[in-house]
């Protein structure tokens, strides 16, 4: 769509197909681009708030995301360095829509600030420490580099972790209680794994019992396992 001032912006986008049942889908498609340039923006994230559908941009700008129900919904579109969207999404029938973001660029202006503070230590470590406490199996930046030939849904099920090949907001098995396993990108939960490459992942953490997963990352009694994916610019 390439508008001016995205950071305000509240659009519609309309999946038209004559509905032939309730059980209707749309994909979008689509482009961010920065708004002074043009230029194509990579891992600018594409969220479908109230699905937990998220998605993010490659080199090129481009994205994929769906498939999505018929309904309205809420999507957010962000990327560091860049004012974030908030847009009104309408799904009526099955379809393809093609669309394109123009995003602006946030320039802060900040006094100067002198800070003194130890370093804090990297992600990486952070994982690497929990490893040695014996509570939580990780899958490596190496080890996931051998596997990149497999789809993500196929890693975790490596790890004895049933995860369907398909989004779904519940995931339902004899063997976990529904609404399982609890996932994770960057911190952010989610529930479609088909839109994350094992390329984009630098590690894996898998928590057999909540109880052993980071605090932030529990909710209540849930006996779910707890499975947290960091990009590899984390």
């Amino acid at each position: 769509m390439g508008s001016r001032g995205l950071g305000t912006l509240c659009f519609l986008l309309l999946a038209w197909l004559a509905p032939s049942s309730l059980v209707a889908q749309a994909v979008l498609n689509g482009r961010v681009v920065a708004d002074s340039s043009e230029r194509p923006l990579a891992l600018a994230e594409i969220i479908v708030e109230e699905l937990g559908l998220v998605a993010r941009t490659v080199e090129n700008g481009r994205f994929r995301l769906g498939p999505i129900p018929l309904g309205r919904y809420t999507l957010r579109v962000r990327r560091i360095g860049f004012q974030s969207a908030v847009a009104g999404l309408r799904v009526e029938g099955a379809d393809s829509v093609e669309v394109e973001f123009s995003m602006v660029a946030i320039v802060p202006e900040l006094e100067p600030l002198l800070v003194e503070a130890k370093a804090r230590p990297s992600r990486w470590t952070e994982i690497a420490e929990r490893h040695r406490s014996g509570h939580s199996t990780v899958v490596s930046f190496t080890e996931l580099r051998q596997l990149e030939y497999l789809r993500l849904p196929e890693l975790l099920r490596r790890y004895r972790i049933p995860v369907p090949d398909r989004p779904a907001p519940i995931i339902k098995s004899a063997a976990l209680p529904n609404g399982c396993p609890r996932i994770f990108l960057d911190g952010a939960l989610i529930s479609d794994l088909t839109q994350i490459p094992l390329a984009w992942l630098g590690a894996v953490e898998i928590y057999r019992r909540p109880l052993w997963a980071p605090i932030q990352y529990q909710m209540g009694a849930s006996r779910c396992p707890i499975i947290l994916l960091w990009t590899r610019d984390t």
